[in-house]
């Protein structure tokens, strides 16, 4: 099956990063499928073969001791982005065992829309999919993305027009 370029699949159990990811994601472009779990992820790549998988290291860490990140790459040659808040031997551990990039918290949606543009342009480098560049109206919306999303959506997360989104250890902060 033939992947979508530009399709992300976000696979994290906190709902309130899953939607921040999401949302940055899409406000690059990209159609995005979140699930909460990563049986849920494996459905979703053997039936959409995204271009992006981008995962929580805490759900991953959940179906010890399968080694689910060799599994997942197992199942697609997409770049595989892990998102994580631990030490350097977790992402070590990571990368090992077929990760592309291990994404620190905190971190802001420019971060990770420029991570993930380095990813898919590698990618694309080696064939196996082709990288839109990041334009200038993309970077306008990502600091007005929580104006898009009040901070109702954040579960109060207090973010005021204009501000940066951070996250910290699975929380979300202005």
């Amino acid at each position: 099956m033939p992947s979508m370029r530009n399709l992300a699949l976000v696979v994290d159990s906190d709902a309130i990063e899953r939607r921040y990811v999401s949302a940055a994601m899409a406000a690059d472009g990209f159609h995005v499928v979140q699930v909460g779990r990563v049986v849920e992820a494996m459905v979703f790549i053997r039936r959409l073969d995204p271009a992006l998988v981008i995962g929580a290291e805490e759900d991953l860490e959940a179906f010890e001791p399968y080694d689910v990140v060799a599994i997942l790459r197992g199942m697609t040659s997409a770049p595989l982005m892990i998102l994580g808040d631990e030490d350097m031997p977790a992402e070590l551990r990571s990368l090992t065992e077929g990760a592309d990039f291990y994404l620190r918290r905190p971190f802001t949606a420019l971060q990770l829309l420029l991570r993930a543009r380095t990813l898919l342009r590698r990618s694309a480098e080696e064939g196996a999919t082709e990288a839109a560049s990041l334009s200038s109206d993309v970077l306008r919306r990502l600091t007005l993305i929580s104006t898009d999303h009040p901070a109702t959506d954040w579960e109060g997360a207090g973010i005021e027009e204009g501000e940066e989104a951070r996250f910290t250890r699975r929380k979300l902060t202005a």
